[in-house]
């Protein structure tokens, strides 16, 4: 792939993923979780500039995808968060792409906000005890009460040392 300004944001996300969001909690001596947060920028049907042309309702294409998928596989987490997500067909779809390349998530979870074209979502190697969703969060934004569209999840897993996941995505306009 040449590297562009079209791709930057890609690359950008690639280097967040797997220098910064990525981090270790250890349970015991020699274990250790390694959760990734990832925002996919758009994993849905929306319109879209491609290769320079503006398409409407155009599915998030396939060499995009592909580079979220090599950054995810260089990473391996075992609690994946992402975001800006187009639902559960679309975690599905990331899911078994996953999958296929050698990175088996058995485990998805969905936040089912008030919007509802982007989501948050969560791919577990590690089977999770419990999980809430937030939908009523509230947030002062300069004089005004603001919802947060996207909610917040919560996931909690036990084990030798239990340890549980609040996740929650701000719209680009409201920071």
């Amino acid at each position: 792939m040449k590297i562009s300004r079209n791709n930057i944001p890609l690359i950008r996300s690639i280097v967040f993923l797997t220098l910064i969001l990525s981090f270790i909690v250890h349970l015991r001596a020699g274990e250790s979780v390694r959760i990734a947060s990832y925002n996919l920028r758009n994993y849905l049907i929306t319109d879209r500039l491609v290769e320079g042309t503006w398409l409407k309702a155009y599915p998030k294409p396939e060499v995009e995808k592909s580079i979220i998928q090599k950054g995810i596989l260089a990473v391996k987490p075992d609690i994946l968060v992402v975001q800006e997500l187009g639902g559960m067909p679309f975690l599905f779809e990331l899911k078994e792409d996953l999958k296929a390349s050698g990175l088996d998530y058995p485990f998805l979870l969905l936040m089912e906000g008030e919007d509802s074209e982007r989501m948050t979502g969560l791919l577990s190697r590690i089977k999770p005890s419990y999980s809430v969703q937030h939908k009523d969060l509230e947030f002062k934004y300069f004089d005004e009460k603001r919802c947060v569209l996207r909610g917040m999840l919560e996931v909690g897993f036990k084990g030798e040392i239990s340890f549980s996941i609040f996740f929650r995505t701000l719209k680009k306009s409201v920071y």
